[in-house]
C-alpha cells in the first residue's frame, strides 16, 4: 500500500522515535560506536541524539539519561508536562503559584477538550468477540463483524484504518498492518522506512515489528518489508507455518517445525538456551 504522501509530521512527544531508539540502546550500555553498529547509524548521529536528549530532559550525563523514565514527568490532559516548565513558578509565593498553575491547567484541559479526537472514545458493542493488538502508543481491535477500531496516539495516521473486513491485525512503532478477509495485507501510518508499503498478493498471516513487517503467503513463503538493516527483511526460502517480527529480527516456524530467525543476533535472539528441536516451534 503506498504511503499517504503527506510529509512526516513533527513528533509531539518529549523525545522523537529516533531518540527513543537510541535511548533504548543507551540503557543496554555501550559506546556511541557500539550503539551506532546496533542501529545501523553513524557514531556522530548517535552522539547528536544523546546530546539533544540530555538538553531536552535537563539531565547531567548518560547515566542519568539511562535512568530516566517518562513516568518521572507529570501528565496533564494526556500531554507531557516537563518539570522545567514549572521552574518560573518557584519565585512566586505559594498562593500566587497555585493561582497561576490553576489557570494554566484550565487552559490546557480546555485546549485538549476542543481538539479531542473522537476515535479516542472507543465503544465496542456488548457481546462482540474482540481481537486486540497493541503497538508502542496505540491499540487496534477487530470486532466480530471484521471492522477495525483503533485508538491512542495518532502521530502518523496509525489509528485511521482503511475500511473493510479484517481477519487479523498487528501493530508496529507508529504504524499498523492488517490482514483483510480477502487475504491481502493493508498497512497505514508511519511510512518513513517503507513499513507501510505492503506487498501485493494473498497471505495467511502478518506480523509487524518495530520498523518492519513480515507475512506468510498462501504458498508458505515469507515476505518482509520496511527497514531492512542487518538483513531483518531478508527472510530465508522455504515454506513456513507462521512468522513474527521483532524490533531488530524476525523468526518463523517452518512446515517441518524447525524455527528459523534472521536479522540481528547480538543478544542470542536466534536460539533459546539449550537449542530448539524440530516440532517445538510455536511463533
Amino acid at each position: 500500500m503506498p504511503g499517504r504522501g503527506r510529509g512526516r509530521p513533527r513528533h509531539p512527544g518529549v523525545l522523537t522515535p529516533g531518540e527513543l531508539r537510541v535511548l533504548e540502546e543507551v540503557r543496554r550500555g555501550g559506546t556511541n560506536a557500539e550503539i551506532a553498529a546496533r542501529l545501523d547509524l553513524s557514531a556522530e548521529t548517535v552522539k547528536t541524539h544523546v546530546a539533544r536528549m540530555l538538553s531536552k530532559l535537563d539531565l547531567p550525563d548518560r547515566r542519568a539519561l539511562a535512568a530516566w523514565r517518562p513516568d518521572a514527568e507529570e501528565m496533564v490532559g494526556g500531554r507531557w508536562w516537563p518539570g522545567p516548565l514549572l521552574k518560573p513558578l518557584a519565585g512566586l509565593g505559594q498562593a500566587a503559584a497555585i493561582v497561576v498553575l490553576g489557570l494554566v491547567l484550565v487552559l490546557v484541559f480546555a485546549r485538549n477538550d476542543l481538539g479531542r479526537d473522537t476515535k479516542s472514545l472507543v465503544v465496542i458493542p456488548t457481546g462482540e468477540n474482540v481481537t486486540l493488538s497493541a503497538g508502542e502508543w496505540h491499540t487496534c481491535a477487530i470486532i466480530e463483524s471484521g471492522k477495525l477500531i483503533c485508538w491512542g496516539a495518532d502521530y502518523f495516521g496509525e489509528t485511521d484504518p482503511p475500511r473493510g473486513a479484517f481477519r487479523s491485525i498487528s501493530l508496529g512503532f507508529g504504524y499498523s498492518c492488517g490482514l483483510r478477509e480477502s487475504g491481502e495485507v493493508a498497512c497505514w501510518g508511519d511510512n518513513d522506512k517503507g513499513q507501510a508499503d505492503a506487498p501485493v498478493g494473498t497471505f495467511r498471516s502478518v506480523s509487524s515489528g518495530g520498523f518492519h513487517s513480515c507475512a506468510v503467503r498462501d504458498s508458505g513463503a515469507v515476505t518482509c518489508w520496511g527497514y531492512g538493516g542487518n538483513g531483518r527483511t531478508e527472510a530465508p526460502s522455504g515454506s513456513f507455518r507462521s512468522v513474527t517480527a521483532g524490533g531488530y529480527h524476525s523468526c518463523g516456524v517452518r512446515e517441518s517445525g524447525d524455527v528459523a530467525c534472521w536479522g540481528t543476533d547480538r543478544q542470542g535472539e536466534f536460539e533459546p538456551a539449550g537449542g530448539m528441536r524440530s516440532g517445538q516451534g510455536n511463533v
